[in-house]
């Protein structure tokens, strides 16, 4: 599994990604349908570089998935991470947990962050398993935090410390 970093530049690329964030929009916290169109604005809005990063997930030559560290604060060395997306053909194959994997390698290691944290909707306890495999804790609960298909859903907050990654607690 290498990460690389992504831009949406690649027809075929932006075409597969579309396609997997509008297969996994359940997971999100938008009912927006996306289009190769709307997912370049929203990426050119977006400041890449030293406090966002975006990487394809790939094995060998082969995307298959995306991942995202963003409001990376250098202050107080943590990050969120999120818009981890797994191609739905290899759902069920370990490769979001080795996604993740790479990416907190690369903030712990890389980035030399101190904590990671995300939200996800609480309803979505694949997400929180896959998670807490990899050592993540849960940080609290934000009560109707998200408006989606005509409901307030509630959302945790997931979060692992870099001396948690390290002692690898990880099943």
């Amino acid at each position: 599994m290498k990460l690389q970093a992504y831009t949406p530049e690649d027809g075929f690329l932006d075409r597969l990604v579309v396609s997997w964030r509008n297969d996994s929009i359940k997971y999100f916290f938008s009912d927006e349908h996306i289009t190769v169109a709307s997912h370049r604005r929203w990426f050119r809005n977006q400041q890449w570089g030293s406090t966002q990063f975006y990487f394809v997930a790939k094995v060998g030559e082969m995307p298959v998935g995306v991942v995202s560290l963003y409001n990376v604060d250098r202050t107080h060395l943590r990050s969120e991470y999120g818009r981890l997306l797994v191609n739905p053909e290899h759902r069920g194959e370990g490769l979001g947990y080795d996604i993740l994997s790479a990416l907190l390698m690369f903030a712990f290691q890389d980035l030399g962050l101190n904590r990671v944290y995300g939200d996800i909707l609480l309803r979505n306890t694949v997400a929180i398993s896959l998670v807490k495999r990899l050592g993540f804790v849960q940080e609290g609960v934000f009560r109707e935090h998200v408006y989606k298909e005509g409901y307030f859903l509630d959302v945790v907050r997931m979060g692992i410390l870099r001396e948690d990654w390290l002692r690898g607690d990880r099943t």
